[in-house]
Protein backbone atom coordinates (compact mmCIF):
# COMPACT_ATOMS: atom_id res chain seq x y z
CA UNK A 1 0.00 0.00 0.00
CA UNK A 2 3.04 2.19 -0.80
CA UNK A 3 3.29 5.42 0.89
CA UNK A 4 -0.06 5.08 2.89
CA UNK A 5 -0.07 3.51 6.95
CA UNK A 6 -3.89 3.19 6.57
CA UNK A 7 -4.99 -0.44 6.36
CA UNK A 8 -8.52 0.43 4.42
CA UNK A 9 -6.88 2.76 1.88
CA UNK A 10 -6.55 0.57 -1.18
CA UNK A 11 -6.48 4.06 -3.75
CA UNK A 12 -2.80 3.04 -4.91
CA UNK A 13 -4.21 -0.69 -6.42
CA UNK A 14 -6.85 1.19 -8.11
CA UNK A 15 -5.14 3.83 -9.34
CA UNK A 16 -2.20 1.63 -10.76
CA UNK A 17 -3.28 -1.99 -10.84
CA UNK A 18 -3.75 -1.67 -14.92
CA UNK A 19 -0.42 -0.49 -15.35
CA UNK A 20 1.51 -3.33 -13.14
CA UNK A 21 3.55 -5.42 -16.11
CA UNK A 22 3.33 -8.73 -14.43
CA UNK A 23 5.49 -11.55 -13.38
CA UNK A 24 5.88 -8.40 -10.36
CA UNK A 25 6.23 -10.60 -7.25
CA UNK A 26 9.30 -12.38 -6.35
CA UNK A 27 9.59 -13.72 -9.52
CA UNK A 28 10.53 -10.93 -12.23
CA UNK A 29 10.61 -11.50 -16.36
CA UNK A 30 14.49 -11.55 -15.95
CA UNK A 31 14.00 -14.87 -13.40
CA UNK A 32 11.87 -16.40 -16.10
CA UNK A 33 13.95 -15.64 -19.26
CA UNK A 34 17.34 -17.04 -16.98
CA UNK A 35 14.82 -20.25 -16.15
CA UNK A 36 13.93 -20.70 -19.89
CA UNK A 37 17.48 -20.62 -20.96
CA UNK A 38 18.82 -22.92 -18.57
CA UNK A 39 15.51 -25.55 -20.11
CA UNK A 40 17.08 -24.96 -23.67
CA UNK A 41 20.86 -25.36 -22.63
CA UNK A 42 20.89 -28.11 -19.51
CA UNK A 43 20.03 -30.84 -18.99
CA UNK A 44 19.10 -30.66 -15.35
CA UNK A 45 16.74 -28.03 -15.96
CA UNK A 46 14.71 -29.99 -18.71
CA UNK A 47 14.71 -32.92 -15.74
CA UNK A 48 13.24 -30.10 -13.49
CA UNK A 49 10.76 -29.15 -15.80
CA UNK A 50 9.76 -32.57 -16.60
CA UNK A 51 9.43 -33.45 -12.94
CA UNK A 52 7.46 -30.09 -12.52
CA UNK A 53 4.96 -31.13 -15.36
CA UNK A 54 4.69 -35.02 -14.34
CA UNK A 55 3.15 -33.10 -10.70
CA UNK A 56 1.31 -30.34 -11.92
CA UNK A 57 -0.55 -32.74 -14.93
CA UNK A 58 -1.54 -35.49 -11.88
CA UNK A 59 -3.12 -32.22 -9.94
CA UNK A 60 -5.15 -31.18 -13.07
CA UNK A 61 -6.83 -34.60 -12.54
CA UNK A 62 -7.88 -33.50 -9.04
CA UNK A 63 -8.97 -29.93 -10.10
CA UNK A 64 -12.78 -30.27 -9.95
CA UNK A 65 -15.73 -28.00 -7.65
CA UNK A 66 -16.26 -30.72 -5.21
CA UNK A 67 -12.21 -31.10 -4.45
CA UNK A 68 -12.07 -27.57 -4.16
CA UNK A 69 -14.74 -26.74 -1.67
CA UNK A 70 -13.89 -29.68 0.10
CA UNK A 71 -9.78 -28.60 0.41
CA UNK A 72 -10.37 -25.00 0.92
CA UNK A 73 -13.71 -24.91 3.59
CA UNK A 74 -15.88 -21.95 4.10
CA UNK A 75 -14.77 -22.32 7.60
CA UNK A 76 -11.92 -20.49 8.81
CA UNK A 77 -8.83 -22.93 9.26
CA UNK A 78 -7.31 -23.92 12.89
CA UNK A 79 -3.74 -23.85 13.35
CA UNK A 80 -1.93 -26.72 15.34
CA UNK A 81 -2.76 -28.56 18.90
CA UNK A 82 -2.36 -31.73 21.19
CA UNK A 83 -3.33 -35.02 20.76
CA UNK A 84 -6.24 -36.21 23.41
CA UNK A 85 -5.39 -39.89 22.75
CA UNK A 86 -1.20 -39.35 23.65
CA UNK A 87 -2.76 -38.23 27.00
CA UNK A 88 -5.24 -41.01 27.43
CA UNK A 89 -2.51 -43.54 26.94
CA UNK A 90 -0.26 -41.90 29.06
CA UNK A 91 2.22 -40.82 26.76
CA UNK A 92 4.01 -37.22 26.86
CA UNK A 93 1.98 -34.63 24.05
CA UNK A 94 3.31 -31.50 22.57
CA UNK A 95 1.48 -28.17 23.03
CA UNK A 96 1.27 -28.43 18.93
CA UNK A 97 0.83 -31.85 18.43
CA UNK A 98 2.50 -34.36 15.99
CA UNK A 99 0.46 -34.76 13.20
CA UNK A 100 0.17 -36.75 9.98
CA UNK A 101 -1.92 -36.03 6.87
CA UNK A 102 -2.61 -37.44 3.43
CA UNK A 103 -4.29 -35.64 0.91
CA UNK A 104 -5.28 -39.59 0.12
CA UNK A 105 -7.41 -39.35 3.36
CA UNK A 106 -8.04 -35.40 3.23
CA UNK A 107 -10.64 -35.67 6.01
CA UNK A 108 -8.72 -37.63 8.43
CA UNK A 109 -5.79 -37.20 10.89
CA UNK A 110 -3.13 -39.08 12.29
CA UNK A 111 -1.11 -38.74 15.06
CA UNK A 112 2.77 -39.50 14.52
CA UNK A 113 3.35 -40.31 18.17
CA UNK A 114 0.51 -42.63 18.80
CA UNK A 115 -0.91 -43.23 15.40
CA UNK A 116 -4.65 -42.50 16.74
CA UNK A 117 -6.28 -41.68 13.24
CA UNK A 118 -9.17 -38.55 13.85
CA UNK A 119 -12.12 -38.12 13.63
CA UNK A 120 -12.53 -40.44 16.57
CA UNK A 121 -15.55 -41.52 18.53
CA UNK A 122 -13.30 -41.90 21.63
CA UNK A 123 -12.32 -38.06 21.51
CA UNK A 124 -15.74 -36.40 19.92
CA UNK A 125 -15.48 -32.42 19.40
CA UNK A 126 -18.81 -31.94 21.49
CA UNK A 127 -17.81 -28.79 22.71
CA UNK A 128 -18.87 -25.69 20.07
CA UNK A 129 -17.98 -22.10 19.70
CA UNK A 130 -20.59 -20.58 16.82
CA UNK A 131 -20.19 -17.21 15.33
CA UNK A 132 -23.10 -15.08 13.96
CA UNK A 133 -21.19 -12.53 11.57
CA UNK A 134 -21.12 -13.14 7.72
CA UNK A 135 -22.72 -16.32 7.20
CA UNK A 136 -22.03 -17.38 10.55
CA UNK A 137 -18.99 -20.58 11.32
CA UNK A 138 -19.27 -22.92 14.11
CA UNK A 139 -15.91 -24.32 15.40
CA UNK A 140 -15.75 -27.82 17.64
CA UNK A 141 -13.19 -29.03 20.22
CA UNK A 142 -12.36 -31.80 21.86
CA UNK A 143 -14.36 -32.43 25.42
CA UNK A 144 -13.28 -33.48 28.70
CA UNK A 145 -10.02 -32.24 30.80
CA UNK A 146 -8.26 -29.02 29.22
CA UNK A 147 -5.21 -28.84 28.49
CA UNK A 148 -1.88 -26.35 28.79
CA UNK A 149 -0.65 -24.90 25.81
CA UNK A 150 2.21 -22.72 26.39
CA UNK A 151 0.52 -19.84 28.10
CA UNK A 152 -2.82 -20.82 27.55
CA UNK A 153 -4.01 -22.49 30.73
CA UNK A 154 -6.97 -23.83 29.40
CA UNK A 155 -6.93 -25.33 25.92
CA UNK A 156 -8.74 -27.71 24.00
CA UNK A 157 -7.72 -29.14 20.36
CA UNK A 158 -10.01 -28.52 17.89
CA UNK A 159 -8.84 -31.56 15.34
CA UNK A 160 -11.15 -30.18 12.94
CA UNK A 161 -9.33 -27.25 12.31
CA UNK A 162 -6.03 -28.64 12.14
CA UNK A 163 -7.54 -30.48 9.79
CA UNK A 164 -8.62 -27.64 7.59
CA UNK A 165 -5.34 -26.24 7.74
CA UNK A 166 -3.66 -29.06 6.37
CA UNK A 167 -5.81 -29.03 3.39
CA UNK A 168 -5.19 -25.56 2.47
CA UNK A 169 -1.25 -25.42 3.12
CA UNK A 170 -1.77 -28.57 0.42
CA UNK A 171 -3.56 -27.05 -2.22
CA UNK A 172 -1.74 -24.27 -1.91
CA UNK A 173 1.67 -26.00 -2.60
CA UNK A 174 -0.59 -27.01 -5.45
CA UNK A 175 -1.14 -23.84 -6.89
CA UNK A 176 2.63 -23.09 -6.80
CA UNK A 177 3.30 -26.44 -8.48
CA UNK A 178 0.67 -25.26 -11.13
CA UNK A 179 1.83 -21.80 -11.73
CA UNK A 180 5.14 -22.79 -12.06
CA UNK A 181 4.50 -25.58 -14.64
CA UNK A 182 2.80 -22.56 -16.60
CA UNK A 183 5.47 -20.09 -16.83
CA UNK A 184 7.92 -22.46 -17.72
CA UNK A 185 5.99 -24.12 -20.32
CA UNK A 186 3.05 -21.50 -21.53
CA UNK A 187 0.87 -24.54 -21.39
CA UNK A 188 -2.90 -22.57 -20.67
CA UNK A 189 -4.53 -25.65 -19.27
CA UNK A 190 -2.52 -25.05 -15.61
CA UNK A 191 -3.27 -21.73 -15.54
CA UNK A 192 -6.82 -22.80 -16.14
CA UNK A 193 -6.44 -25.20 -13.03
CA UNK A 194 -4.40 -22.20 -11.14
CA UNK A 195 -6.97 -19.96 -11.53
CA UNK A 196 -9.61 -22.45 -9.97
CA UNK A 197 -8.10 -22.22 -6.96
CA UNK A 198 -7.48 -18.63 -6.69
CA UNK A 199 -10.88 -17.66 -7.43
CA UNK A 200 -12.23 -20.23 -4.50
CA UNK A 201 -9.73 -18.77 -2.37
CA UNK A 202 -11.23 -15.67 -2.91
CA UNK A 203 -14.54 -16.44 -2.81
CA UNK A 204 -14.05 -17.72 0.94
CA UNK A 205 -11.22 -15.83 2.31
CA UNK A 206 -13.18 -12.64 3.40
CA UNK A 207 -15.59 -14.70 5.88
CA UNK A 208 -12.10 -16.44 7.53
CA UNK A 209 -12.08 -14.36 11.00
CA UNK A 210 -8.83 -13.44 13.21
CA UNK A 211 -8.08 -15.93 15.23
CA UNK A 212 -5.65 -16.81 18.60
CA UNK A 213 -2.63 -19.37 16.64
CA UNK A 214 -1.16 -22.30 17.91
CA UNK A 215 -3.09 -23.90 20.24
CA UNK A 216 -5.29 -21.13 21.82
CA UNK A 217 -8.39 -21.37 19.63
CA UNK A 218 -10.22 -17.98 20.76
CA UNK A 219 -11.86 -16.55 17.24
CA UNK A 220 -13.12 -13.07 17.18
CA UNK A 221 -16.50 -13.32 16.00
CA UNK A 222 -17.02 -9.87 13.75
CA UNK A 223 -15.50 -8.59 10.49
CA UNK A 224 -11.96 -9.19 10.14
CA UNK A 225 -11.28 -5.96 9.70
CA UNK A 226 -12.42 -4.51 12.98
CA UNK A 227 -10.90 -7.52 14.91
CA UNK A 228 -7.47 -6.48 12.98
CA UNK A 229 -7.83 -3.17 14.19
CA UNK A 230 -8.27 -3.49 17.58
CA UNK A 231 -7.03 -6.87 18.31
CA UNK A 232 -6.32 -5.90 21.89
CA UNK A 233 -9.30 -4.02 22.64
CA UNK A 234 -12.45 -5.55 20.87
CA UNK A 235 -15.53 -3.95 20.48
CA UNK A 236 -17.27 -7.14 21.24
CA UNK A 237 -16.42 -10.16 23.19
CA UNK A 238 -14.22 -13.07 21.41
CA UNK A 239 -15.26 -16.77 20.88
CA UNK A 240 -13.85 -18.92 23.67
CA UNK A 241 -14.73 -21.98 24.88
CA UNK A 242 -15.31 -23.04 28.87
CA UNK A 243 -13.91 -22.55 30.67
CA UNK A 244 -12.73 -20.07 29.54
CA UNK A 245 -14.14 -16.15 29.72
CA UNK A 246 -13.77 -13.62 27.21
CA UNK A 247 -11.34 -10.71 27.53
CA UNK A 248 -12.02 -8.51 24.36
CA UNK A 249 -8.76 -9.57 23.36
CA UNK A 250 -7.31 -11.83 21.24
CA UNK A 251 -4.83 -14.35 23.44
CA UNK A 252 -1.28 -12.18 22.73
CA UNK A 253 -2.60 -10.41 19.69
CA UNK A 254 -0.63 -9.45 16.34
CA UNK A 255 2.29 -11.69 17.61
CA UNK A 256 0.17 -15.35 17.07
CA UNK A 257 -2.84 -14.05 15.05
CA UNK A 258 -3.66 -15.49 11.46
CA UNK A 259 -6.30 -15.64 8.88
CA UNK A 260 -5.38 -18.60 7.25
CA UNK A 261 -3.87 -20.87 10.16
CA UNK A 262 -0.28 -19.56 10.46
CA UNK A 263 0.71 -18.39 13.96
CA UNK A 264 1.74 -14.70 13.03
CA UNK A 265 2.59 -14.95 10.33
CA UNK A 266 0.49 -15.23 7.21
CA UNK A 267 2.93 -12.99 5.50
CA UNK A 268 4.58 -16.28 4.08
CA UNK A 269 0.98 -17.29 2.68
CA UNK A 270 0.18 -14.29 0.76
CA UNK A 271 3.56 -14.13 -0.97
CA UNK A 272 2.87 -17.64 -2.34
CA UNK A 273 -0.41 -17.37 -3.56
CA UNK A 274 0.96 -13.67 -4.69
CA UNK A 275 3.19 -15.40 -6.77
CA UNK A 276 1.02 -17.43 -8.21
CA UNK A 277 -1.49 -14.64 -9.18
CA UNK A 278 0.84 -12.80 -10.87
CA UNK A 279 2.84 -15.54 -12.81
CA UNK A 280 -0.86 -16.53 -14.08
CA UNK A 281 -3.15 -13.70 -14.36
CA UNK A 282 -1.91 -12.50 -17.99
CA UNK A 283 -1.93 -15.88 -19.62
CA UNK A 284 -3.72 -16.92 -22.78
CA UNK A 285 -5.37 -19.66 -23.96
CA UNK A 286 -4.95 -19.83 -27.80
CA UNK A 287 -5.04 -16.07 -27.84
CA UNK A 288 -7.98 -15.19 -25.29
CA UNK A 289 -7.50 -14.29 -21.72
CA UNK A 290 -7.68 -17.36 -19.67
CA UNK A 291 -8.86 -14.67 -16.39
CA UNK A 292 -11.39 -11.83 -17.77
CA UNK A 293 -11.05 -8.18 -15.86
CA UNK A 294 -13.83 -9.07 -13.01
CA UNK A 295 -11.68 -12.34 -11.29
CA UNK A 296 -8.92 -10.32 -11.53
CA UNK A 297 -11.04 -7.92 -9.56
CA UNK A 298 -12.13 -10.35 -7.19
CA UNK A 299 -9.12 -12.31 -6.70
CA UNK A 300 -7.03 -8.99 -6.01
CA UNK A 301 -9.40 -7.08 -3.66
CA UNK A 302 -11.10 -10.50 -2.01
CA UNK A 303 -7.54 -12.65 -1.65
CA UNK A 304 -4.66 -10.82 -1.91
CA UNK A 305 -5.57 -7.21 -0.62
CA UNK A 306 -7.85 -8.97 1.85
CA UNK A 307 -5.27 -10.91 2.81
CA UNK A 308 -3.12 -8.23 4.03
CA UNK A 309 -5.33 -6.27 6.25
CA UNK A 310 -4.18 -8.06 9.41
CA UNK A 311 -0.46 -7.72 8.60
CA UNK A 312 -1.36 -4.16 7.73
CA UNK A 313 -2.73 -3.34 10.79
CA UNK A 314 0.76 -4.41 12.49
CA UNK A 315 3.27 -1.51 13.43
CA UNK A 316 5.50 -3.78 15.81
CA UNK A 317 8.57 -4.70 14.46
CA UNK A 318 10.13 -8.17 15.83
CA UNK A 319 10.76 -11.67 14.29
CA UNK A 320 7.34 -12.13 13.44
CA UNK A 321 6.47 -9.15 11.62
CA UNK A 322 9.41 -10.45 9.15
CA UNK A 323 6.99 -12.53 7.91
CA UNK A 324 4.20 -10.10 8.12
CA UNK A 325 6.51 -7.72 6.12
CA UNK A 326 7.48 -9.44 3.10
CA UNK A 327 3.85 -9.18 1.63
CA UNK A 328 4.68 -7.55 -1.68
Amino acid sequence: MSHTTNPKDWSDWEKYREHVVHPAATIKASDLERARDNIRQHDWAKRYTHTLQESAGSILQQITPDYLTNMIEETTPGCVGPCPACRAKGLPWHPNGQWTWSPKEPNNLQCSVCETIFPNAAFPEDIAVTSTWGKGQTFTFVGGDTFKCFGYHQARPSISGITRVRKVQHITSQLQTLATAHVLTEEAHYAHAAKAILLRFADVFPEYLVRAGYGYGEYAGMDPKIAAEHILDLPEDELVYPPNKPDRKIFVGYWAASRIGTSGMDGGWVVRVADAYSLTCTAQDNGAPIYSNEERLHIERNLLLESTYLAACDTAINNKSVMYGIVP
